[in-house]
């Protein structure tokens, strides 16, 4: 999905080295996400539901999928952690904990500048002269602003794909950084 973002900067090169702490590439230790006894907890239970849901199913591929559930569950503990964990295909740690390394404080896989229709006229203004634009009420600012999904600036960010910054938080940002820039970009999740 992509989505309309805005970055606060002094200038437009500033922006790879605000927006990398949050990509999903951004290099983060190992941490536990699940720990064993939750995974094979939450397996039994995934499997048993299914069973449930399609106990009657006679379709092929309902039918492989059931023996497959039915096959996990009959498996004692070591095992259907092993089983669950290959199902899934997560990686355990020496504990049987599933760990992984994802920036679960990312909100983007990539961005483009600019590559935005319609603000590109607005790319690379001060923060003072796009608030003034809005409060003039120029078409292009309010709709840009209003269609703005993140915005960030050093060490901060507002919004997101599914969670959208307001336009009162916009405009507080470009009234507390007015001589800085605003870039416009095409962020995917």
């Amino acid at each position: 999905m992509h989505f309309l973002g805005a970055v606060i900067a002094e200038k437009q090169d500033d922006i790879y080295g605000i927006l990398a702490e949050w990509s999903e590439y951004a290099d983060v230790d190992e941490y536990v996400k699940e720990i064993r006894s939750e995974i094979i907890a939450n397996g039994r239970a995934d499997d048993q539901a299914y069973l449930e849901d399609h106990g009657n199913d006679t379709d092929p591929m309902h039918e492989k999928f059931k023996k497959a559930a039915a096959g996990r569950l009959a498996l004692d503990d070591e095992a259907a952690l092993k089983a669950y964990a290959e199902y899934r295909r997560l990686n355990l740690n020496e504990d049987g904990d599933a760990v992984f390394t994802f920036n679960e404080d990312s909100f983007y896989d990539y961005y483009e500048i600019g590559e935005w229709e319609g603000v590109d006229a607005l790319q690379g203004i001060t923060c003072r002269e796009l608030a003034d634009r809005y409060n003039r009420e120029d078409a292009l600012a309010r709709t840009a602003i209003g269609s703005l999904c993140v915005i960030c600036k050093e060490g901060w960010y507002d919004g997101g794909l599914w969670n959208d910054t307001t336009t009162a938080t916009v405009l507080n940002e470009l009234e507390r950084n007015t001589g800085r820039k605003v870039w416009w970009l095409n962020f995917h999740d």
